[in-house]
């Protein structure tokens, strides 16, 4: 788990894992590897939601993990 103290280091490390292929949403960054992708909430908060919260983010994205395998198990791991 990645605390916001943390976050530069690590878009750091993935900017240069993904050789500077990165999508911004409003929540997130993805980072486009050759044949991987890997998403990180990021620590924003907007009147809908809260992901200030390292433990939040985390368990947000293994909802997200949990719902979209069930409809693509292909992709999502």
């Amino acid at each position: 788990m990645v605390n916001s103290a943390d976050m530069p280091a690590l878009r750091s490390f993935l900017r240069s894992w993904a050789e500077g292929r990165e999508i911004e949403t409003h929540a997130a960054r993805i980072y486009l590897g050759e044949t991987t992708a890997l998403k990180v909430k990021r620590p924003v908060r907007y009147a809908y939601l809260d992901f200030t919260d390292a433990e939040v983010r985390k368990n947000m994205l293994g909802r997200e993990l949990t719902l979209n395998r069930a409809v693509a198990p292909q992709i999502y791991r």
